[in-house]
């Protein structure tokens, strides 16, 4: 059987953020699918991470993130102007953007959604919601790549 390679992008300077985020991916993975999650520290590094693999290979459904997971509470270029971006770049507009927060503000949370955000996570929650989250999306993202 095949065995898949993807991507999903984590823009957090969070130590603990990012090692939570790593297991949460390693425990919703699918058989015969890796998930590999690069780290960025910054919507800076997201951007630039993106616009490196947009403007570098010809086949981009193989080198762009299945998922941007992005934590609210990084500075310089903050989470929602890096999802007003993503949602802008007709190369990236349809990849899913997962806002992380450690607040849960109902504000903060309807204007996510409303610049394009897939969902919106409080780290406060238990994790295990994350981790259903990450369950729910990755059969959906992976039938949208199909299986590249």
């Amino acid at each position: 059987m095949n065995s898949y390679n993807y991507t999903i992008l984590l823009a957090s300077n969070e130590p603990i953020t990012q090692i939570l985020i790593k297991d949460v991916i390693e425990q919703a993975s699918l058989d015969h699918v890796f998930v590999n999650v690069f780290i960025v520290k910054s919507p800076v590094e997201a951007v630039d991470y993106l616009e490196s693999k947009v403007s570098s290979v010809d086949n981009l459904d193989s080198c762009l993130p299945l998922v941007i997971l992005s934590d609210f509470n990084i500075s310089v270029l903050s989470s929602l102007e890096l999802l007003t971006w993503v949602k802008q770049h007709p190369l990236l507009n349809q990849i899913p953007v997962v806002v992380i927060s450690d607040l849960e503000d109902k504000n903060q949370a309807i204007e996510a959604m409303h610049l394009g955000a897939s969902s919106y996570f409080v780290k406060s929650e238990p994790i295990e919601n994350l981790i259903y989250l990450i369950k729910a999306l990755l059969p959906w993202l992976l039938l949208d790549y199909g299986g590249n």
